[in-house]
């Protein structure tokens, strides 16, 4: 391998990395409830992905699903719903139950751009859906 390929193997695995850490269960319909925290997650969790299968959205959604579903211990399971520019699944995301089940892999697109040239959507992706933020730990050895 010459210094050109490690360098572009580099910049895909570091554009990957970003990829994740940005997109890596954006939104959430709401978080689970204190009296359940102890036992969340004890059912699937549902990742809506507003794109269709096989594209850029849908590959992180895969890459991430295995990952997340071990780390919280449950299976994540990935739902495509594409269609108007990602609106429809958008609208699935927000009128989800607000139970901590349901997570959006949203992007510059569903979360900002379509609010602002569709102004005739039926939900406001800043007020009807929660941001989810994770917070890498590491235990020491």
């Amino acid at each position: 391998m010459n210094v050109t390929q490690g360098l572009r193997r580099q910049r895909i695995g570091t554009g990957i990395a970003a990829a994740l850490g940005s997109a890596l269960f954006l939104l959430f319909g709401a978080g689970a409830s204190s009296q359940d925290a102890g036992n969340y997650p004890n059912r699937p969790v549902m990742m809506i992905v507003p794109f269709a299968p096989g594209g850029a959205s849908d590959f992180v959604a895969r890459i991430i699903q295995h990952g997340v579903g071990e780390i919280l211990g449950q299976q994540i399971v990935v739902d495509n719903r594409p269609g108007a520019a990602g609106i429809i699944g958008t609208e699935v995301a927000a009128r989800a139950a607000p139970d901590g089940y349901t997570a959006f892999l949203g992007n510059i697109g569903t979360l900002s751009i379509n609010p602002g040239v569709y102004s005739n959507m039926r939900i406001k992706p800043g007020k009807d859906l929660t941001r989810l933020r994770f917070a890498p730990t590491r235990q020491a050895s």
